[in-house]
């Protein structure tokens, strides 16, 4: 069980954090969320792990496109890496789904 010195370093780096986010410009935060958003998909194994950081630099190239929500440009940089992805909801959560398109 945590102590409240844990308690107490958990809550001054989320302090930290959305101190950091606040100072991000719109591009850096749709980028931020739209990476947090794509590495999602990474997490049952089946997307090849040495496509994240292509995709994370294609995410940062996408983000600076007018008007894209964090989850379209999400998609955005999976289309552009070879992949169909879709936001998708499984029992009341929403991931994200990438298929690699073959041909």
């Amino acid at each position: 069980m945590p102590n409240d010195d844990d308690l107490a370093d958990a809550l001054e780096s989320v302090s930290r954090f959305l101190v950091e986010l606040a100072a991000m410009s719109d591009r850096e935060q749709a980028a931020f969320m739209a990476r947090a958003v794509a590495n999602g998909a990474f997490h049952y194994g089946l997307l090849p792990e040495d496509l994240l950081p292509g995709l994370f630099a294609t995410i940062g190239e996408v983000a600076g496109e007018a008007g894209l929500s964090p989850e379209a440009v999400a998609i955005e940089a999976f289309r552009r890496h070879g992949y169909w992805a879709e936001m998708q909801e499984v029992d009341a959560v929403v991931i994200l789904r990438a298929v690699r398109v073959q041909g």
